[in-house]
């Protein structure tokens, strides 16, 4: 009888059969770890995304939760390669009305607010945008300027934007008073 060594204590035969003990224990193992993997990918793809404080700097492609968690910005290239950001309500496929795209190279800064708004700059186009909701649960957008635009925009994101804007918020600003 041939052995698969001769170092080995017990002489177990090179073409022995499997039993059907052995069969089992092997299938149940990889089935319990295919389980497994499945279970861990599927709560990977699943798991909440963590909102955002109010004010982070937000100037990277991906999904970002308001403060309140009630509201998702995705931020990305559309299907003709531009650079876009839709707003929907979280935990739903609901798109609200928002989708603004730019050229795919353009800088750009954005922000969620402690009241959800969610304000955005354009450096190739110079405008800072802001969307907010109204009392009737409606989505509106405008333009910052000097007349309009930039009530509870957060002051790290005002920091960050190039000084024409931040002379435009000062003229609002004493305007205000």
């Amino acid at each position: 009888m041939r052995t698969t060594s001769d170092t080995m204590t017990e002489n177990i035969p090179v073409n022995s059969p499997i039993t059907l003990k052995h069969f089992y224990t092997i299938f149940g193992t990889m089935l319990a770890l295919l389980l497994i993997c499945g279970l861990f990918a599927y709560y990977i793809l699943t798991r909440p995304i963590p909102p955002i404080p109010s004010g982070e700097i937000i100037d990277q492609f991906g999904t970002y939760v308001t403060p309140s968690n009630k509201r998702i910005a995705t931020i990305g290239l559309n299907e003709k390669g531009k650079f876009s950001i839709k707003i929907s309500e979280n935990r739903s496929s609901k798109v609200l009305p928002y989708t603004v795209s730019f050229q795919s190279g353009d800088d750009w800064l954005a922000t969620w607010s402690d009241n959800d708004d969610f304000w955005h700059y354009s450096k190739s186009t110079g405008k800072l945008r802001l969307m907010y909701y109204t009392a009737d649960g409606g989505v509106r957008m405008t333009l910052a300027g000097i007349y309009d635009g930039w009530d509870g925009i957060p002051e790290s994101f005002l920091e960050k934007l190039p000084k024409s804007e931040i002379e435009k918020y000062e003229t609002w600003k004493n305007n205000q008073e």
